[in-house]
């Protein structure tokens, strides 16, 4: 699969945990294969650093249910850690997108999120 695209759905990538996670996947060795898009809240910011570092900054909210369920629809990996635990829409709506992605290729997707 390395030298496929491999579209990495990422939420939090501003906060500790996400930052952390981006700063690895930035930092792998097959890099050049993923295709990285942040979830991020409208601040132009974080949306120009995020830019600035070759991730495809989408800009909304745990709240933007539509675009949530679409960006996981188009993903490979869905990383969900601007998640609280009690922000089930937010998950049912990444879910959404990944069984509509499930549905229409038949192939598994990765789905690790963090849960506080």
């Amino acid at each position: 699969m390395s030298s496929k695209q491999i579209n990495i759905f990422l939420t939090g990538a501003t906060g500790y945990i996400g930052g952390s996670i981006l700063t690895g996947l930035l930092q792998h060795p097959n890099v050049s294969t993923f295709k990285i898009t942040a979830l991020i809240r409208g601040d132009e910011n974080r949306v120009n650093k995020i830019a600035s570092l070759g991730v495809i900054p989408l800009i909304g909210s745990n709240e933007s249910h539509d675009i949530l369920e679409k960006a996981a629809s188009e993903s490979h990996v869905v990383i969900h850690t601007s998640n609280s635990a009690d922000d089930i829409p937010s998950v049912k709506s990444i879910l959404s997108g990944l069984n509509k992605r499930i549905q229409a290729n038949g192939k598994s997707v990765i789905y690790p999120f963090e849960s506080r």
